[in-house]
């Protein structure tokens, strides 16, 4: 009997510890730990970190985020304990821990200098075992989920087409995520949709991702490159379901991304910029892979609008970044609305209130152009 309650005691906390629940969202400890991270709350992240691993003990990555919230309260010799066990467990990027401000109280430790060469061996053995044998991918057709939401005045007005907004959500969450987001946004008159990212999240955490994570250490960016791009091209497959389902204007075309969904957004802008109107991208990016000389040009001429809203503490992806963007779409003709706001890697309501004002001015300016262009045919 008392081995049965144990197992029920063991279970219902594991269960408590992974799906500590948000609106729309399951949110656990790990989640719970980068959001105080990023905030700078670095005793809650220590005690987050902890009791998650005592969870998942095997999950590296987060192995490596204790390390770094360790280090940034100050407890340098358990972050060099933590750092070594995600070595251990098979974290292996020796370029980006030798320069993560996260840890700069470790370098002047020489037991952290040990951990870099040894990290940087074990990539080496990895790479010359993968010559022999390694992973492959073969490229495949996938389906992914969206959600579909209509206007009230969608059924009253039947001769009429409506524009589209999707929403793209961050890696490690899921189209349900989005479903706040779209509430909070109070558009009128939209159609809106929330897709899930095609591949499901290897790691405990779950959730989607547009590409997997496992290929950036197996086969660096050159493969990457082409599953971004299928990433862009799953976009606009789902723009062009819709468009053949329901009565979208296909003039008046948006995407708004967060975080990887961000930088989605920014590559299907890239590819097929004559498909859309405007992106919006909150914490985003764009790999470096993706970028040629005549990207942005490309947009530039298809009139897209950009806007980019950023967190001044974002320590996910840094302001830098964003502004670095910024200046390359500008640079080249695009014209972009860019905002720091005081947050983290997040989508505040501060953003919120902004992104949806940006989509309303952008719809008013497609719709008096509309009319205009409708004037001057009839005149």
């Amino acid at each position: 009997m008392k081995i049965w309650v144990i197992l029920l005691v063991l279970l219902f906390t594991t269960l408590a510890v992974q799906s500590q629940s948000l609106p729309g969202e399951r949110r656990s400890y790990a989640e719970k730990a980068e959001v105080a991270l990023v905030s700078g709350d670095y005793e809650n992240a220590v005690e987050l970190y902890r009791l998650w691993l005592e969870a998942d003990p095997d999950d590296f990555r987060s192995w490596y985020n204790y390390s770094c919230a360790l280090s940034l309260a100050n407890d340098t010799t358990t972050a060099l304990v933590a750092l070594e066990t995600a070595v251990n467990l098979g974290w292996r990027d020796s370029t980006w821990t030798m320069r993560d401000p996260d840890l700069e109280r470790l370098h002047d430790n020489p037991t952290f200098d040990l951990i870099l060469t040894r990290m940087s061996q074990l990539w080496r053995d990895n790479q010359a075992h993968s010559a022999t044998s390694s992973t492959r991918y073969a490229r495949q057709v996938r389906y992914a989920p969206y959600l579909l939401d209509l206007p009230n005045s969608y059924v009253r007005e039947p001769a009429r087409s409506f524009p589209l907004i999707v929403l793209l959500h961050g890696r490690g969450s899921s189209m349900e995520a989005m479903t706040d987001l779209r509430q909070r946004l109070a558009l009128p008159n939209v159609i809106i949709a929330q897709p899930q990212a095609p591949f499901a999240v290897q790691e405990s955490s779950g959730g989607y991702e547009y590409w997997p994570s496992t290929m950036q250490n197996e086969f660096g960016d050159t493969l990457l490159h082409g599953i971004r791009r299928d990433a862009g091209q799953w976009v606009l497959n789902v723009i062009n379901d819709i468009a053949s389902e329901v009565r979208v204007d296909t003039d008046q075309v948006y995407l708004v991304g967060f975080s990887q969904g961000a930088a989605v957004a920014c590559i299907t802008a890239l590819e097929y910029a004559n498909s859309l109107a405007g992106i919006v991208m909150v914490g985003g990016y764009l790999p470096e892979t993706q970028r040629d000389s005549t990207a942005f040009g490309r947009m530039s001429d298809a009139d897209v609008q950009v806007m980019i809203a950023h967190g001044r503490r974002d320590q996910i992806i840094e302001p830098s970044t964003a502004e670095q963007l910024q200046a390359d779409m500008q640079q080249a003709g695009v014209n972009v609305t860019f905002k720091l706001f005081p947050a983290g890697h997040e989508f505040t309501d501060e953003m919120i209130v902004d992104v949806a004002d940006w989509l309303g001015d952008q719809q008013r300016r497609d719709r008096a152009a509309s009319e205009q262009s409708t004037q001057v045919e009839r005149d």
